[in-house]
């Protein structure tokens, strides 16, 4: 919660020295926000993906939720660390229906968007939850005047608390060339097939019977002169 609190501190801090101006019209922002989330197409009746985004993790409990095929999404607010479910929900959400997102959940990103005092992100989960999808709207909470000017770096770390990108680190270019290198062996290759593709191997060790050859990701094993696993 402390974390939280100075962010909007520093926020506010910020808003007073700008210029006033809509927030809906801090296109840098939408824009930012737009690629930093991209959004998944789904089925709005079933909540079938047609093309999927951006895959967040739920950080904390509290998120609720809806049915994929309900009219409105589950509305909640999160301020000062904690998630709270609007007084929307009067109208958004059936009872007999309602669910939660729990710590660990992992969800879609189907619309962002910059509001007045609020950024919202619509979600909707990877993982079915008794069978069905679920959905739920999310408004991060801001003081009037900051989101006019914010800059996404600096909403992004409250955002942060609660939703966090389950991508993998992409690995350096030089990385990824020995990984798309290592596909490329194929069991069965010969010695020099292995070298003329890979290069020389920094290590070669000679293990009972088996020649190794040490790459920095990964190493070639042999055997009587043949690929015989790539590890």
């Amino acid at each position: 919660m402390k974390r939280s609190i100075a962010i909007l501190f520093c926020l506010i801090a910020a808003a007073t020295t700008a210029e006033a101006k809509d927030p809906a019209d801090n296109t840098a922002l939408q824009a930012s926000l737009r690629s930093a989330y991209l959004w998944t197409n789904a089925d709005g009746r079933t909540g079938e993906i047609i093309a999927p985004g951006i895959i967040l993790v739920v950080r904390k409990e509290g998120i609720t939720t809806n049915p994929a095929d309900a009219p409105f999404h589950a509305q909640n607010n999160y301020k000062y660390g904690m998630v709270k479910k609007s007084a929307l929900n009067l109208f958004a959400q059936d009872q007999n229906t309602a669910g939660r997102l729990v710590a660990g959940d992992r969800v879609f990103v189907t619309k962002t968007e910059v509001k007045e005092t609020s950024v919202v992100l619509n979600l909707l989960s990877v993982e079915t939850i008794h069978g069905i999808r679920v959905k739920a709207s999310v408004a991060f909470q801001f003081p009037k005047g900051v989101l006019a000017n914010a800059s996404f770096d600096q909403i992004a770390p409250l955002i942060d608390e609660l939703l966090v990108d389950d991508s993998p680190p992409t690995p350096p270019p030089a990385q990824q060339q020995q990984r798309q290198q290592s596909a490329a062996v194929e069991l069965g290759a010969a010695i020099d097939q292995v070298i003329a593709a890979m290069g020389d191997p920094p290590v070669v060790a000679d293990v009972n019977r088996k020649l190794i050859f040490f790459y920095p990701d990964f190493k070639v094993i042999f055997l009587d002169g043949k690929v015989i696993d790539v590890r």
